[in-house]
């Protein structure tokens, strides 16, 4: 008997169980969908924390519309906001996104067109050419059964249905073409706006170029500045500075806030506000362990090994901050511009010239500088800027083939998953599999339509993680072109193995286990036996790839489940809950819940892409994904623009630069599904539709060579024919807001490596338990045996008391009002903690460590006005000047005997008080200082020539820029209060 005539009657098992599968998963998802949407729903309200972090920080010309407490407020808001208001509110690349996704949603429902109009021809098709009535199940939808009856297709039946699957193909490539060239217009438009825009024509990075791979003839300022002046720009440089690095520093500041960090989850557990703290419980912790400090070491006290920790880290980063001018200059540097179009104009002249050079061998490509547009500094990955261009050349190569490597070794795994949507077809090679199946049927088809989606949700939740970490290592010099990385990986390692390999593994799968039970009781079933049957059946292949469609049904249907999840934020209101109610978070932790997350562009859009090439392969083949496809996108497109609006942050805001890489994935997808149809159309005898459809891929090509060179020129750097020249005139003329605005958009203050300039975080502790700081260091005797000499505390106004004096400070720094007190831990050592209060734990203002330099933007008006120090550490012959030394006065409680002295910088008076160091001479609120402060008997406070004439100089900085607001008062203020009255 023919090895195929058999297949029929297993065919429309699985065409029952398909279905059945189908529908229960989709009822299931839809139930489940409806339930967390009302739970978010009733929530929302409730928990702006979670549903409406971004509202908070949000500047005020940039805050979303309010949203009422009913059930489904948020409707209104998020439907009516049009994207001029969105522009202004969340960002160009979150304008972006949404574009994207419209234009997605749209094409969608063109396609949805096509493919129902194919869907009737189908019908209509398989009612004249194949069985009819056809057998339970959605097969009949699909272009699989047409010319198919008595379980195989039959090439002499009428091929004449399938030039309507060839014209549909071409209607969805040109729909795609006219989309893209539509959206690149605007999307050239868009760009024009982001460099014409306030935000970018005043920001610092918009005119400086970055330039690294410098030789080392080049390495320093006067060199590198020669070297500009020798390209003969039409434009001359403002300002050309060559960067400087101490790896050591680096290593020093990341390990300091890591401890202070350990330090504060160690007293935020063991310290409670009263009755909680047994001063003879002292929390220990294992050190010099091995496998991550979990086996061998030994155990040490925590809090006495992190205050050491911390005291001896802050003296080694004030030691080498203030050697900062012996630092070797690095092989990256700056080149400031007066205005950005100059820095643009300057780029393509110094590229050009650089290109010219090496093409008529008068240098060598390894011996020239790269010129970039300088990223934003917070965008920037600092270890890898330094690096060597030999070394970056070498992780490349080296990443590139462990990612490739992986997207290999994973077609095994991936091959046995896609095993598990065949459930029936393993179980008809074992015993009695098929009486199994038909006794469970229900179990088999949920196992079919859940197991697998879930696995494969599960490991790509975990995926986007591996890779940025891989391509963190790869050199690239920013967190953008990370993303960007990350975004191409991820296509790359879904179209492979989620589409491709487990399309392909189905469908063999699907071919074995049909053939095998075809010749079952004949005779064996040898490889020989396979691959000729299935060569002579080709046609049964195009049938079984058409087949996998429902099992992308369902994995689309469940990722709408997805969409609701991410809408209902679940999982940061189950963690947020969580550690607030059973554990002990930090106050710098309870801050930073606070802060709204950043989106993970490369994530979302990779889904978006992945999604939309399902609905795209299948569009003419299988009509019948479309619609689910179409809903995912209607919901989303109403969910991503709530969390951008709300929840989400945009970390870097590039004015759309990731718009090429988007495209390229597109163009790549559609010539996925154009070779794909022609194969299938092949496959199936319809030479003549197949071939017709031949110059489509070549079209595709063509188009994206035409966009490259129409669209791309006008996306990169400004352009002088379609700039707003007075505009970015009035931008550049326009004087600079903030203090010292000089200092502010300065290169070498803005392109400063930041383990120079960031400010050294301090040890948070709850206002509470502040009173209980001292108890932590006398418990062995610290000092003075006599505690109550050295020790005191008052619950009353929970300041501590050391060594019968008050230390109590309020600073205001950017955006910050903190409250220092200082603890003696050793004789003639202090340790300074900050205390925070209840109230100013709703929300994290903190400019501490690397990530605080770069927290708020830089041309944010309220940043501004309390804009953090700033390092002069590119000359030696500049004094350095903090000035964040401006500060303004607060009231604190203090008992009535305590008497207080206040000096005011910019009055008459110009006393304030200077700590003595070895190094220099600094206030003790200045961030390069050490935590540890030295006492020297009795005179660690004193006032000389060099302290007055620095306290006149900044009296005179902040008298000067003080006009800024307004005739507001600022004072720099010392407080030193002394128990039972006396001051000094």
């Amino acid at each position: 008997m023919d090895t195929l005539n058999e297949l029929d009657k297993y065919l429309s098992d699985d065409s029952k169980m398909s279905l059945k599968g189908m529908a229960t998963t989709l009822g299931i998802n839809f139930g489940i969908a409806f339930g967390i949407f009302m739970i978010f729903s009733i929530l929302r309200p409730k928990h702006n924390l979670v549903y409406a972090p971004r509202y908070k920080y949000a500047r005020k010309n940039a805050q979303p519309p309010i949203i009422g407490n009913g059930l489904f407020s948020w409707f209104r808001p998020v439907m009516r906001t049009d994207e001029l208001s969105l522009l202004s509110m969340i960002g160009y690349d979150a304008v972006l996104f949404i574009r994207f996704m419209r234009m997605l949603r749209t094409l969608l429902y063109k396609m949805t067109a096509v493919g129902f109009c194919i869907m009737i021809i189908n019908i209509v098709a398989t009612s004249y050419t194949g069985e009819w009535p056809p057998s339970p199940g959605v097969d009949f939808l699909s272009i699989s059964t047409i010319n198919y009856y008595d379980g195989k297709f039959h090439s002499d039946g009428n091929l004449g249905w399938y030039w309507a699957h060839s014209v549909g193909s071409w209607l969805v490539s040109i729909f795609i073409y006219h989309a893209l060239w539509s959206n690149y217009r605007e999307y050239v438009r868009l760009r024009r706006e982001y460099f014409d825009s306030e935000e970018y024509q005043r920001s610092v990075h918009s005119r400086t170029l970055l330039v690294f791979n410098v030789p080392t003839s080049l390495q320093s300022d006067e060199a590198l500045s020669s070297w500009a002046q020798r390209m003969k720009l039409k434009y001359p440089p403002q300002e050309v500075r060559i960067g400087r690095r101490n790896n050591q520093l680096a290593k020093y500041v990341e390990e300091h806030e890591k401890a202070v960090r350990n330090f504060e989850n160690i007293l935020s557990a063991h310290l409670s506000e009263y009755e909680g703290f047994n001063p003879d419980k002292r929390p220990m912790i294992r050190v010099d362990g091995r496998f991550f400090g979990c086996c061998g070491g030994r155990k040490v006290d925590a809090i006495e090994y992190y205050t050491e920790q911390i005291q001896t880290l802050s003296k080694e980063i004030h030691t080498l901050r203030s050697q900062m001018f012996s630092n070797k200059p690095t092989s990256y540097g700056w080149i400031s511009f007066e205005q950005p179009f100059h820095a643009h104009h300057a780029a393509q002249a110094l590229t050009l010239s650089i290109k010219e050079s090496i093409t008529s061998g008068l240098s060598q490509k390894i011996n020239q500088p790269h010129i970039l547009l300088a990223p934003q500094p917070r965008d920037i990955i600092w270890n890898n800027l330094s690096m060597n261009h030999h070394l970056r050349r070498s992780k490349r190569l080296v990443g590139s083939v462990l990612f490739y490597g992986f997207v290999f070794l994973f077609f095994i795994p991936s091959s046995l998953l896609s095993a598990t949507t065949n459930v029936k077809d393993i179980s008809r090679l074992l015993t009695n599999g098929n009486n199994f199946v038909k006794e469970h049927s229900t179990f088999v088809s949920l196992l079919a339509s859940w197991f697998s989606p879930i696995i494969m949700a599960l490991f790509f939740f975990i995926l986007p993680k591996i890779l940025r970490l891989l391509s963190q290592q790869q050199g690239y010099i920013t967190q953008t072109s990370v993303d960007r990385q990350v975004l191409s990986k991820l296509y790359v390692f879904f179209i492979v193995n989620h589409l491709l390999v487990f399309t392909i593994a189905s469908t063999l799968l699907a071919m074995y286990a049909q053939i095998h039970n075809a010749v079952q009781g004949t005779k064996t079933l040898t490889a020989q036996i396979f691959f000729s049957t299935m060569a002579k059946n080709l046609t049964q292949v195009a049938k079984n790839i058409t087949d996998v469609s429902t099992y992308w049904v369902n994995y689309v249907s469940l990722k709408g489940l997805g969409v609701i999840l991410d809408l209902a934020q679940i999982f940061a209101l189950i963690t947020i809950t969580v550690r607030k109610l059973f554990m002990n978070p930090s106050p710098r932790q309870l801050q930073e819940l606070t802060r709204p997350s950043p989106f993970d562009y490369a994530l979302y859009y990779n889904i978006l892409i992945f999604f939309f090439t399902i609905g795209l392969v299948y569009s003419v083949i299988a009509p019948l994904v479309l619609p689910f496809t179409l809903g995912y996108f209607l919901l989303a497109t109403m969910v991503f623009k709530y969390l951008l609006m709300y929840v989400f942050v945009t970390d870097v805001d590039t004015g759309g630069q990731i718009w090429r890489v988007l495209v390229n994935r597109l163009l790549v997808s559609a010539i996925l599904f154009q070779v794909i149809m022609i194969l299938v159309l092949n496959f199936k005898g319809a030479t003549g539709p197949a071939y017709i459809m031949i110059p489509l891929p070549i079209i595709t090509l063509l188009f994206k060579f035409y966009c490259r060179h129409k669209f791309d020129p006008h996306v990169y750097y400004i352009q002088e024919d379609y700039m707003d020249q007075e505009k970015h005139q009035e931008y550049s003329t326009r004087p600079r807001s903030g203090y010292f605005p000089d200092m502010k958009h300065n290169i070498q203050i803005r392109f400063g490596e930041p383990s120079f300039l960031s400010e050294l975080p301090i040890p948070m502790v709850h206002d509470r338990v502040q009173h209980l700081l001292p108890r932590l260091f006398d418990v062995h005797g610290v000092g003075n045996n006599n505690s109550s000499d050295y020790y005191n505390n008052t619950s009353g106004n929970r300041t501590s008391i050391v060594n019968n004096e008050i230390h109590a400070h309020a600073v205001t720094r950017r955006k910050t009002v903190r409250r220092m007190a200082t603890v003696r831990v050793k004789k003639h050592q202090e340790l300074q903690f900050q205390s925070v209060t209840e109230k100013e734990l709703e929300k994290d203002e903190s400019t501490e460590g690397v990530k605080g330099l770069y927290k708020f933007d830089e041309d944010d008006d309220d940043c501004d006005q309390d804009k953090i120090h700033s390092n002069n550490y590119y000359d030696d012959n500049r004094r350095q000047e903090h000035d964040h030394h401006v500060l303004r006065e607060t009231a604190i409680t203090v008992p009535a005997s305590v008497a207080t002295t206040t000096t005011k910088p910019h009055s008459t008076n110009k006393r304030f008080s200077i700590k003595k160091t070895n190094n220099s001479i600094s206030d003790r609120y200045a961030p390069t200082r050490p935590l540890m402060q030295q006492h020297e008997d009795d005179e660690d406070y004193y006032e000389d020539n060099n302290s007055s004439m620095y306290a006149t100089t900044l009296g005179r900085m902040v008298e000067e820029t003080s006009h800024h607001r307004d005739g507001d008062a600022f004072e720099l203020n010392e407080r030193r209060y002394v128990a039972g009255g006396s001051h000094h």
